[in-house]
């Protein structure tokens, strides 16, 4: 396990538990929390990630590829987000092979 990961363990949770509480305002202006099932488990998991937001129903969040979680992101269509203390329903889109248009997002 690298360093990113074991910052990433440890500042995961307590990131979650400001998303769900009223101190939310703290981190919503550049921090959503997706919400999602594995594709094999099942599992729930719940990643909070840096976002831009580029239109009123349009954000780009960017993640390093190594990690692997991204990828139960691909034709899932059960995904949720917490965004700004609200629990909404969204469609992803997960693009990691256009090397421009990653480029042009940034």
């Amino acid at each position: 396990m690298d360093g990113n990961q074991i910052f990433f363990r440890l500042v995961n949770p307590l990131t979650r538990a400001i998303a769900r509480s009223p101190l939310h305002p703290l981190i919503s202006d550049n921090i959503v929390v997706l919400i999602f099932p594995g594709k094999k488990s099942g599992r729930i998991y719940s990643i909070p990630v840096s976002y831009l937001e580029t239109s009123d129903k349009e954000m780009v969040c960017l993640t390093d590829r190594p990690y692997i979680w991204w990828r139960n992101l691909i034709n899932n269509k059960n995904i949720q987000i917490l965004l700004r203390g609200k629990l909404l329903n969204a469609n992803v889109e997960v693009e990691f092979e256009n090397d421009n248009l990653i480029a042009e997002k940034l």
